[in-house]
């Protein structure tokens, strides 16, 4: 019918404004470290064109890589990604990004890592034909430590909600 949401509503061109909250497990490389919990409250924005989306994601001191101990970072990614369409609204976004994470002890920037991201596994709704939602189940961030060969991996649950008018 006339009211039906059609499956190509994400054709065209959609600038998206927006934030993304979840947290989730992290653990070092060395399979003898504990697990420990982590934490992510960011802006994000970018464009999308006939389902393929860019964009930057940034975090200014909110994103805990560690809780043990506390560990808040600026974290700042740039990423490109595909909705792949499911079923009329819904898609199944997937998404690489690359930029970095640095840590702030006490107020001071510590090393600055090299933050990688995949999302591979999350849904995407389209709603009232400019809202946005996304679910991670989960984001995948990676901080390299290139100085030290040592990385940190950390899986984001996280919901995304961002407005993306037509443009």
């Amino acid at each position: 019918g006339g009211g039906d949401m059609l499956a190509d509503e994400l054709e065209g061109m959609r600038a998206h404004l927006g934030i993304i909250f979840g947290g989730g497990p992290s653990h070092l490389d060395d399979p003898a470290d504990f697990v420990e919990g982590s934490l992510l409250f960011a802006l994000k924005g970018g464009i999308l064109i006939d389902r393929f989306e860019v964009g930057l994601e940034f975090a200014p001191a909110t994103y805990v890589i560690t809780f043990n101990p506390d560990l808040p970072s600026v974290h700042l990614n740039a990423y490109a990604g595909y909705h792949i369409p499911l079923y009329k609204s819904v898609s199944w976004p997937l998404r690489l990004g690359i930029g970095f994470t640095t840590p702030t002890f006490d107020g001071e920037a510590g090393d600055t890592l090299l933050a990688l991201r995949a999302d591979l596994i999350g849904v995407s709704v389209l709603l009232a034909d400019q809202f946005l939602l996304d679910v991670h189940l989960p984001s995948l961030r990676i901080n390299v430590d290139t100085q030290n060969d040592g990385a940190l991996f950390s899986y984001i649950f996280a919901i995304g909600a961002s407005w993306a008018p037509k443009l």
